[in-house]
């Protein structure tokens, strides 16, 4: 073989300069290729894991699932007395229900018992079927959805714990294109529609047990998204009023010409549009004295009478006269 080896080297010298060899061979020559660190490999694993299982709604994980002419969704019903929503699915002959606060959450646990039926039907499948064995071995469970919609409610309770759970977990991946419009229409009907990219975000619920599957069996709960930082919700910031709410004031209105003779409420709202008045108590009846302030701007006005509507009066007479230097009557 050496001999062989020899021939060719020198065959090869004959007919002009050695043939080079593969990058590749030398380095398997040198020893320079190596298998890369465990914790490299776990990362990338994690990276295609992350792909495949990002959380996922009920109704998102069921529109992937499925086609969007296999299933029809009811009309929502609404109860007064409860102020919950109810919706009713067809799904391969079969019923379902979810009852909800609003209509997205009533939405996301009718699409759970779908996904469950679906899931339970497929192990049965599974079970009476011949399947391949080994590594190439094959299955109908939807595992990637039951993953998905699992790790989504995991979120949400960690969240409903008060955790502040990380946008990156809480990333979704976009529908099929056939059925994109309608999930997205479905997860708008009640939130109102968040910008895209960003994941739905709906109120806090406690786990509802309504039966809603086939045979009267008890529903799963589940838990809607709470907004991220806590299952409160922020508190809105008040945009502030007055004649510096403008910056520099030059937008303001000009005064209206019977001002003096106008009731004060009805000014201070004209000009600096609705306030908001807070009264306290002061005294225990009869002998008790109604406070009325108002913020604009950040200054705080006061106004104090025996009855509201005339502590609201004095107040906004108050206002009316350190602002504009108008004394209403």
């Amino acid at each position: 073989m050496e001999t062989d080896a020899a021939a060719a080297a020198g065959a090869g010298a004959e007919n002009g300069a050695a043939k080079p060899k593969p990058d590749w061979l030398s380095k398997i020559q040198e020893g320079g290729i190596k298998k890369p660190p465990k914790d490299v490999l776990k990362r990338r694993r994690n990276f295609r894991l992350g792909r495949m299982v990002a959380p996922k709604q009920p109704m998102v994980a069921l529109q992937e699932l499925i086609r969007q002419e296999d299933i029809t969704f009811e009309s929502y019903i609404s109860d007064p007395m409860s102020r919950l929503w109810k919706i009713g699915a067809m799904y391969d002959g079969q019923k379902f229900e979810g009852v909800g606060p609003t209509k997205n959450i009533a939405r996301n646990i009718c699409c759970e018992n779908v996904l469950q039926y679906i899931a339970f039907k497929a192990c049965e499948k599974d079970s009476s079927s011949e399947m391949p064995k080994g590594s190439q071995g094959e299955e109908h469970k939807p595992w990637t959805a039951l993953a998905s919609v699992a790790l989504f409610k995991m979120f949400n309770d960690w969240a409903a714990q008060g955790a502040l759970v990380p946008p990156e977990l809480m990333k979704t991946v976009a529908p099929p294109a056939n059925n994109a419009a309608a999930a997205a229409g479905a997860m708008e009907a009640d939130a109102g529609g968040a910008a895209p990219g960003q994941p739905q975000m709906m109120p806090a619920m406690a786990p509802w047990a309504a039966g809603g599957r086939p045979g009267g069996a008890p529903q799963m709960s589940w838990t809607g998204v709470p907004q991220f930082g806590g299952g409160q919700k922020p508190a809105k910031q008040k945009k502030p009023r007055g004649p510096a709410a403008n910056g520099d004031g030059a937008a303001e209105k000009p005064l209206p010409a019977d001002a003096a003779t106008k009731h004060p409420v009805a000014v201070l709202n004209e000009m600096l549009g609705a306030q908001t008045f807070d009264f306290t108590q002061d005294g225990a009846p009869p002998n008790h004295v109604y406070i009325c302030t108002v913020n604009v701007n950040g200054t705080v006005y006061t106004g104090s009478a025996k009855s509201k509507k005339e502590a609201k009066k004095m107040c906004a007479k108050d206002a009316m006269l350190k602002i504009y230097n108008i004394a209403c009557a």
